[in-house]
């Protein structure tokens, strides 16, 4: 799987992520990267705001937090734009991929605002089909998700498991409702498997903290009374526990590592 340097894989690569990081700044991009895995408009402020000293290049946000060097960069939903990121994050000297991001609940007992750290990705979506075979996990670096749940309050409502990642956001019908909530599985997203294989794949250390944001199996929806500010909480209870993990996996970013990886892209 080694791609070799002059391939149409890497010229489209290196053509295309220009748009999303010019060729001459991507050394500019520290080893840790926080990425809002598809927050958007009024939720990327929040996702921003613990940044300072911020320096825009291409669609990453570069700056400090805590005089800690972060990039942070929100990308579109999908695991399709989360292949990009990760991808064009190879071409950099990223090392820690700390993704933040939503989830809708599949168990009775996990409610809006509470906080799901996946323990595995279910790669429901096609995405990650062209990368490895259907056999192959999708599994987050266990100690960046140690040191996220570290960095949680302790009044946070957090549930660890794994999580199924789909690629139909509207087609989550009863039958696979029931059937991913049987099997325990915690929550049901866009992003996860992929950020968690592609980033293996490319020797990138990555975990993920989603905040719920809805209820599938419960039928509870963001728009009913009083989730938007129960969301907003467990949002932001995420996004402070991604830069405080960000920076204390930044003072090392080679503890993450369970072995060795194996870069297999360029």
């Amino acid at each position: 799987m080694q791609n070799r340097e002059g391939s149409w894989e890497e010229k489209f690569l290196d053509a295309f992520s220009r748009g999303c990081l010019p060729k001459d700044k991507r050394q500019d991009i520290p080893e840790v990267v926080l990425v809002g895995l598809g927050i958007q408009r009024n939720n990327e402020e929040l996702l921003l705001k613990p940044l300072s000293k911020v320096k825009k290049t291409g669609q990453f946000y570069i700056g400090k937090y805590n005089e800690v060097p972060l990039a942070v960069v929100c990308q579109d939903m999908g695991a399709l734009a989360t292949e990009i990121t990760v991808r064009v994050l190879s071409k950099t000297p990223a090392k820690v991929i700390v993704g933040v991001g939503f989830a809708g609940a599949l168990q009775g007992s996990i409610k809006m605002g509470d906080v799901i750290l996946p323990t595995a990705a279910m790669r429901g979506e096609g995405t990650t089909r062209y990368y490895a075979p259907e056999n192959v996990a999708a599994a987050p670096s266990a100690a960046i998700q140690e040191t996220l749940e570290k960095a949680l309050p302790q009044e946070t409502p957090v549930h660890k498991g794994p999580v199924y990642t789909t690629a139909a956001l509207i087609k989550e019908e009863t039958q696979l409702i029931s059937k991913l909530n049987r099997e325990g599985i915690l929550g049901i997203e866009c992003e996860t498997s992929a950020l968690f294989l592609i980033s293996q794949l490319c020797g990138i250390q990555a975990g993920a903290v989603l905040a719920v944001s809805d209820n599938p199996f419960l039928n509870q929806l963001w728009l009913d009374s009083g989730a938007n500010k129960q969301i907003r909480r467990g949002l932001s209870q995420s996004v402070k526990a991604a830069y405080d993990a960000a920076e204390t996996l930044s003072a090392n970013y080679n503890t993450p590592q369970q072995g060795k990886s194996r870069r297999l892209f360029r």
